[in-house]
């Protein structure tokens, strides 16, 4: 059985990015608010995350820089996972950011797992898709019997149903390897 600290990054700067001209996936280079560092840092009083073996994260900016601040702290080896960025509202990397769009697929995604993969007509990806990525990643790591994984909001809903997620807040996710 391997526990994992599922962890959404710090607070991200929104704001400036918008400042700097970014649109739809150069959104996932922003970097955390001063506020986001402190957050991050905060964590290290938390007991839980003193048994941790290893740290993975997301290759987005936001989690890969929360996952550097608690790397640094706690003294635990960082392991870099692609497959563990956000979920994806669109799958074409080209496609225009069209805020009321992505918002529409967001509210789809978060309502429910009724999209099964043989739903791959959707232009966004789904909770059960993400799911699925994020655990192949979890395999991986089984050999750990308590692991941090920084992230976001969208990776944590996928495996645990919540979709209220604090920046900075800890959410248990303990899973027997086998039944992923």
């Amino acid at each position: 059985m391997t526990l994992f600290y599922l962890i959404r990054h710090g607070e991200a700067a929104w704001a400036a990015m918008r400042a700097r001209g970014a649109r739809g996936r150069d959104f996932n280079f922003v970097e955390l608010t001063p506020a986001g560092v402190a957050q991050v840092e905060a964590l290290v009083d938390d007991p839980r995350l003193k048994s941790a073996e290893a740290i993975l994260a997301s290759p987005y900016t936001r989690a890969l820089q929360s996952a550097a601040i608690l790397s640094r702290l706690l003294n635990l080896p960082l392991h870099i996972e692609y497959d563990l960025h956000e979920w994806l509202y669109d799958r074409d990397p080209y496609a225009p950011f069209v805020p009321d769009e992505v918002e529409r697929r967001r509210q789809h995604f978060y309502a429910s797992d009724r999209y099964a993969p043989s739903d791959q007509q959707l232009a966004w990806e789904t909770a059960f898709e993400v799911r699925a990525r994020v655990k192949a990643v979890l395999r991986a790591y089984a050999h750990c019997s308590t692991a941090i994984v920084l992230g976001h909001v969208g990776v944590i809903f996928s495996l645990t149903g919540h979709a209220k997620v604090g920046l900075g807040e800890v959410v248990e996710y303990n899973v027997v390897m086998s039944e992923t």
